[in-house]
């Protein structure tokens, strides 16, 4: 990797303005101070420009509007798409084949046969586009590719940094485009999830022990994963995690829950079964719902080994211990809610 004493004007140039890096991601970048980031810029003028363009862009934002400037660059390009209507959008995309599989990127165009991609925000990097194959572009993107994705960045980039050479500079930006980029999305998916719960009729309540990383070699939180996909297709989920506020009664929120729940999904671990307040949550939805409106418990495997109680083992579940795609699992499960959800 190249020296940060060595870069060129055009190189840091390219970082801070086309790539849009801050002066604190290019220190981190290349582990030197700071002071040494903003001191280059100064000796090459990049300081002055920036403040001249951002005086620019304050000055038309004033005239025209925050609202009226951000509408226009960013429509349609800065939210992930709902999983289930299976169609390609321009925006979020995941990369389903070939060398890149499982990256995000932001898809723009394409010719019929390839398509035109960027990997991260496309204003930041709009002379960086790629092309691949148009069969390799998918806008279903769940939650759990944009954590999983994010935790490979995490690891991927220090140990891309710790290789001092020159031709590994544009790949290692190219990954912090990408990660600040997945990173976006995550929030912007989870604050979905926490706000916009106002136009929802269904309600699902998510009943699950706290042990995550039963599967040591993904420890992923399938359960918020989950919680986040079903709000993004339109369902008030309860979820412990953010449905109880600090210093609330978990029992009587729990009761809450359940009474105002139209349907139940169990993530079944060993732990699972062999926890009282989990077998309590199932059983109240049981005796509550069963008579009346069946066929809204949703078991789920999570763990190879399980054998269900006998009130739950006439249930079809879905068995996410055989190949753990979580793609897989929630289409099942949101095309089963889809199913049952008529009026009750």
């Amino acid at each position: 990797m190249k020296k940060f004493q060595d870069l060129t004007k055009e190189e840091l140039h390219d970082l801070y303005f086309i790539q849009d890096k801050s002066k604190s991601m290019i220190a981190n970048m290349f582990n030197v101070p700071y002071t040494t980031v903003c001191g280059r810029l100064k000796k090459f003028g990049l300081n002055k420009m920036h403040k001249m363009l951002r005086d620019s862009f304050e000055e038309t934002r004033r005239e025209l509007g925050e609202k009226v400037i951000m509408d226009a660059i960013f429509h349609s390009y800065d939210e992930p798409s709902v999983i289930e209507d299976g169609k390609l959008h321009y925006g979020p995309a995941k990369i389903t084949g070939g060398v890149h599989k499982g990256r995000i990127c932001c898809y723009d165009d394409n010719d019929g046969k390839k398509a035109y991609i960027y990997w991260g925000d496309m204003v930041s990097n709009l002379d960086k586009h790629e092309i691949i194959p148009l069969h390799y572009i998918s806008s279903s993107i769940s939650t759990y590719d944009l954590v999983k994705r994010d935790g490979e960045l995490s690891s991927q980039i220090p140990r891309m940094k710790a290789i001092e050479h020159l031709r590994d500079y544009e790949k290692i930006s190219e990954l912090h485009g990408e990660h600040s980029y997945v990173k976006d999305l995550l929030i912007k998916r989870y604050f979905d999830f926490l706000t916009k719960k106002q136009d929802r009729k269904k309600t699902i309540f998510i009943s699950h022990k706290h042990n995550t990383e039963f599967d040591t070699k993904s420890p992923i939180d399938y359960n918020m994963c989950l919680a986040t996909d079903l709000a993004l297709l339109g369902y008030d989920v309860w979820y412990d995690n953010t449905a109880i506020n600090l210093g609330a009664s978990i029992p009587c929120e729990m009761n809450k829950g359940i009474e105002k729940a139209d349907f139940i999904i169990l993530m079944i671990t060993k732990e699972y079964l062999n926890s009282n307040f989990c077998n309590d949550e199932w059983m109240a939805f049981y005796q509550k719902n069963n008579s009346k409106t069946p066929n809204r418990i949703f078991p789920i495997i999570l763990e190879s080994g399980i054998k269900l109680p006998p009130l739950l083992a006439h249930y079809k579940y879905y068995d996410f211990s055989k190949d753990q795609d979580y793609s897989k699992m929630i289409t099942t499960v949101a095309e089963n809610l889809k199913r049952v959800s008529q009026p009750l």
